[in-house]
């Protein structure tokens, strides 16, 4: 943990192998990041507050945390993030406060790799308010939520696991359409 935190002259994410890393909770924080790029995190289980006051950073490249726990505060005080390229949610137990709503006032783009993977039973996205929604900058926003949603999310329904629950930002789940919902759904889902 904090192996970077505080460097607020560093504007980069030292590249360096992460892979066997498993706690990096507070490591990228209070620096002078604006993107990051890929990142292996695939022993990680431990990643609170891994972006925390970054307050410039707007994009994030995939994110392979297949390990990861809990997501608790992973991008605290990121208030300017607009996109993340991917993260993978498949072995979160803890999903809350991931984000909260002034972290994410204008992130629009995020793609959860294996949603619903886990024993967790519900997860809440309603501080994601602009999530789904296509602009000039992120035309593709719309497939992001499809991508979380219906392509990457883990099939409930066939592994014979119990129904999860996925609550919307009334603002996202108004970019779904109804044939889309049934799809969440056959994938055993239901969305609040």
């Amino acid at each position: 943990g904090y192996i970077f935190n505080g460097c607020s002259a560093v504007t980069r994410v030292p590249q360096f192998d992460y892979s066997s890393g498993t706690n990096l909770s507070n490591g990228f924080g209070y620096m002078g990041l604006t993107e990051v790029p890929d990142l292996n995190l695939e022993s990680a289980t431990n990643l609170q507050y891994l972006f925390q006051y970054d307050s410039d950073l707007v994009t994030v490249g995939n994110l392979n945390t297949p390990k990861l726990t809990s997501t608790s505060s992973i991008f605290n005080k990121c208030d300017k993030l607009e996109k993340i390229a991917s993260i993978d949610v498949q072995s979160v137990t803890d999903t809350s406060s991931m984000f909260s709503w002034y972290d994410a006032k204008v992130l629009k783009y995020v793609v959860f790799k294996n949603l619903g993977q886990s024993s967790a039973t519900s997860w809440s996205f309603t501080s994601l308010i602009h999530w789904g929604v296509n602009d000039d900058t992120y035309p593709d926003a719309k497939q992001s939520l499809i991508d979380s949603l219906i392509t990457y999310s883990y099939d409930r329904a066939s592994a014979g696991k119990s129904v999860c629950t996925i609550t919307l930002s009334a603002e996202t789940k108004a970019q779904l359409t109804d044939d889309e919902i049934t799809q969440i759904a056959t994938k055993g889902y239901t969305i609040a």
